[in-house]
């Protein structure tokens, strides 16, 4: 009985050394798509190409957020920003935005990670206009805090040299 016990432990410590690092190493193959600009420079992990072909949605691994960059202007996607204030002053808030990174009226924006409901009071357009809304306010679904950001912060140069390049790795 004491030998069987023995025998066991030992197939168990064999199959544990040598079957479960190559079943591990077999899922880790998995590779990422990478993304670079026309001069070679490194803009992140592709997560899915836009809508309609015309966008590649981004993680930046150095920052650990995500982005759209626009593949017809090399620019990051623009939005409209949200305010539950008259004049567009206070909070700004934008939709889809949990980690993500968007542009407006020239500076850029990192969304945050709790989703809220809000009037829509006034929305600054993304050339920087601002629009008031009448008395009867629309009621926003999943709005996303709006934080500003230098442009520094993104480890890429904007706007990016187009075509984007994809690398399998």
């Amino acid at each position: 009985m004491r030998r069987f016990f023995i025998l066991s432990l030992l197939i168990l410590a064999v199959t544990a050394a040598f079957v479960f690092p190559a079943v591990a190493q077999e899922t880790n193959t998995a590779g990422c798509i990478h993304v670079y600009d026309a001069t070679g420079q490194y803009l992140g992990i592709l997560v899915e190409r836009g809508k309609m072909q015309d966008e590649a949605v981004v993680f930046i691994p150095g920052i650990g957020k995500f982005t759209t960059i626009k593949q017809t202007t090399g620019e990051i996607e623009a939005t409209n920003l949200t305010f539950d204030s008259e004049g567009c002053v206070g909070v700004p808030y934008f939709a889809g935005g949990v980690d993500f990174i968007r542009k407006c009226g020239g500076k850029y924006y990192l969304g945050g990670s709790m989703a809220r409901n809000i009037p829509r009071v006034s929305t600054q357009l993304t050339s920087g206009e601002c629009l008031q809304w009448s008395p009867v306010y629309d009621k926003l679904t999943e709005m996303f805090e709006a934080s500003e950001i230098a442009e520094s912060y993104i480890p890429f140069t904007l706007p990016v040299a187009l075509p984007l390049h994809y690398e399998y790795q």
